[in-house]
């Protein structure tokens, strides 16, 4: 005898059918696909980037300079025509100090050394002629601002020593003429004496010269850096 076949609860769940899905194994779980595994970082450090303005720093042999190496990033300044006319006024009035101190400081030691056998040394005398030798050489170092300054006293020391040197006649009339007094005569001559021996023509000479280097240094920089650059941008 046969029974009867039970009403389907329609409430039930429906049975779990197999799945058909490839990336989805048998027990009905889903999966993820799987990813290649991450390549692990480069230890190899990278290389710093160049500082602003290294690269035209260097030279043709890919060589970067120190620091100090010209050109520098800020040149130096340079003098224009009002600073080389302040040159001359300074160089012509310190030409003249230095100048008034040294014979008048070599005066004094000539009247107190000549015709004596025992010389005291005249303290003002060498005061007064090493405050012109400084003068002398402050004129020579000023010549690094402009080389005016030591052309100029240079030129000036020149004139002057040529008149009492090659004319000493002619020098020693007008000399004496124009600022010797009763009380000054000696003085007066003692310098004339002093300024025969071509002590100025000597020191004119000197700051000439060094007025002329400083001025051939200054313009071999100027190229050196003109041509330094030219190289760096090529």
């Amino acid at each position: 005898m046969s029974t009867p076949e039970q009403p389907q609860d329609p409430r039930a769940e429906p049975a779990a059918t197999p799945s058909t899905d490839p990336l989805t194994p048998d027990h009905g779980q889903p999966t993820t696909p799987a990813t290649p595994p991450a390549s692990a970082p480069d230890s190899t450090p990278a290389a710093p980037p160049a500082a602003p303005g290294e690269a035209l720093r260097r030279d043709r042999e890919d060589r970067t300079p120190s620091v100090d190496a010209f050109p520098v990033p800020t040149g130096p300044r340079t003098t224009g025509f009002g600073g080389h006319l302040l040159g001359i006024l300074v160089g012509f009035a310190l030409t003249l100090l230095a100048g008034f101190l040294v014979v008048l400081g070599q005066s004094r030691i000539l009247a107190q050394g000549v015709g004596r056998s025992d010389v005291d040394p005249e303290t003002l005398g060498i005061v007064l002629v090493t405050l012109g030798v400084l003068l002398a050489g402050l004129i020579v170092v000023l010549g690094v601002w402009t080389p005016t300054v030591p052309f100029t006293g240079g030129l000036l020391a020149i004139l002057v020593g040529a008149a009492f040197l090659f004319a000493p006649v002619q020098a020693h009339r007008e000399t004496v003429r124009l600022i010797s007094t009763e009380q000054n005569r000696v003085t007066v001559l003692n310098s004339i004496t002093v300024a025969t021996t071509g002590g100025l023509f000597l020191t004119g000479i000197l700051l000439v010269a060094a007025a002329t280097a400083l001025s051939l240094v200054r313009r071999r920089g100027l190229a050196l850096g003109a041509f330094r650059e030219q190289s760096h941008e090529a």
